[in-house]
């Protein structure tokens, strides 16, 4: 709620093509947050949870398969609510584009479900929940800054680049079919 209520003082978005570079920014300001907030609220967690479920597989309870998908999608609802209540703050108050607003609450919420599965990765992989929050940092910025254009292994390892392409796409399609390219721009 706080982060909404920053961005919406900050960007004043208008409809005009001098306001592209700004839109860009605030999602790419969105997708970094909630990256952010997604990644460190699960590898805080998970390597707690890891001794236990480590346990139950063991004895042979279930599998690491479908222990991974009952956490995935029991965590859907919650990410849901949160994404929404960020969404309906942020969307009006930056003055994102009307009649977008159930793809930008898809792609929000669908980067998030993957920040998390990139979360539950660093935690099942880490000791410790301090070792985790070590790798969170370099993970991050990592994909942040190789997200697949310099190097062509990089890309398969970076979560970011099936996000960031999606979020302008989905604000600047207009009513015409114009839907920007890489053969339109620099």
């Amino acid at each position: 709620v706080t982060l909404g209520l920053i961005y919406g003082g900050i960007y004043q978005l208008g409809m005009n093509q001098a306001s592209i570079q700004d839109r860009i920014g605030l999602l790419s300001l969105i997708i970094i947050g909630a990256t952010n907030m997604a990644v460190a609220g699960t590898i805080r967690s998970f390597p707690k949870e890891k001794a236990i479920v480590s346990n139950e597989i063991a004895s042979k309870m279930y599998s690491t398969l479908p222990y991974f998908v009952s956490k995935a999608i029991s965590e859907i609802p919650l990410i849901g609510i949160f994404q929404t209540m960020f969404g309906v703050l942020i969307y009006p108050l930056t003055g994102l584009q009307k009649g977008r607003f159930k793809n930008f609450l898809g792609l929000t919420t669908l980067h998030v479900i993957a920040a998390e599965a990139v979360g539950l990765l660093i935690g099942s992989v880490s000791p410790t929940s301090d070792f985790a929050l070590a790798l969170f940092p370099p993970i991050i910025v990592l994909s942040i800054i190789f997200d697949g254009k310099n190097i062509c292994c990089v890309r398969l390892l970076s979560f970011l680049p099936s996000f960031l392409p999606g979020r302008p796409v989905g604000r600047f399609v207009q009513n015409n079919g114009w839907i920007p390219s890489r053969r339109n721009g620099p």
